[in-house]
């Protein structure tokens, strides 16, 4: 992800104030969002998102590596980043990093995972329309342009029907990262949580957008 390293200056605290209340459940089959930070590293090192027998696709495993090798200096940038896990547990079954990009005036998703074991549970679908609508808040606090892109490989099918069913729309090749394609999407800033924050892991099978 080449613009992973453009993403400045972000919207942390306030993320991790909105989601605050979301991690107070002592309710061990609840997943929670929170804000991930420098103290999350040790948990980081054990998240899988592709495969162990090396079956897995090089764009599976690029966003392991990432998310394994992060380091106590990365979380130095302010760049925002959110996990689901559970509160009485020490696991993250999904990753998110996303920010703003000065230059580009818009907002980037670097990355973003679930767990190899949690395949088909619309983890990736529900850490989605979290990160977007903490955007969608941020760009209503900020007056910020609310244009929102991230790369996919164009062979990554999983990845493209996850933001497709997002609403975003393919732009075709990055002109500075040929290797990838650019999506795009334009959200409406709102003031108010507009998604679900936490879930119970009996419904995360059933987890539609339309959800309450």
């Amino acid at each position: 992800m080449e613009f992973a390293g453009r993403l400045g200056r972000g919207f942390h605290e306030e993320a991790k104030e909105r989601l605050n209340p979301a991690i107070m459940s002592p309710i061990l089959n609840i997943v929670v969002s929170r804000s991930c930070t420098a103290d999350d590293i040790r948990i980081l090192r054990r998240f899988r998102c592709c495969a162990e027998d090396g079956s897995s696709h090089e764009w599976e495993i690029e966003p392991q590596r990432h998310i394994t090798g992060l380091a106590q200096s990365d979380f130095d940038n302010n760049v925002d980043r959110l996990i689901l896990t559970t509160e009485m547990s020490e696991e993250v079954f999904a990753f998110a990093e996303y920010g703003h990009v000065e230059e580009a005036d818009s907002y980037a998703i670097a990355w973003i995972a679930r767990s190899f074991k949690c395949k088909g549970k619309r983890l990736g679908g529900a850490l989605l329309d979290i990160v977007l609508d903490l955007i969608g808040i941020n760009a209503y606090n900020t007056g910020r342009n609310p244009v929102i892109f991230t790369q996919i490989d164009p062979r990554n099918s999983q990845s493209r029907r996850l933001f497709a069913e997002a609403g975003f729309s393919d732009g075709g090749k990055d002109p500075s990262d040929p290797g990838f394609n650019i999506w795009l999407r334009k959200i409406e800033p709102h003031a108010q949580q507009m998604v679900r924050y936490d879930f119970a892991t009996s419904d995360l099978l059933h987890y539609s957008r339309s959800a309450d």
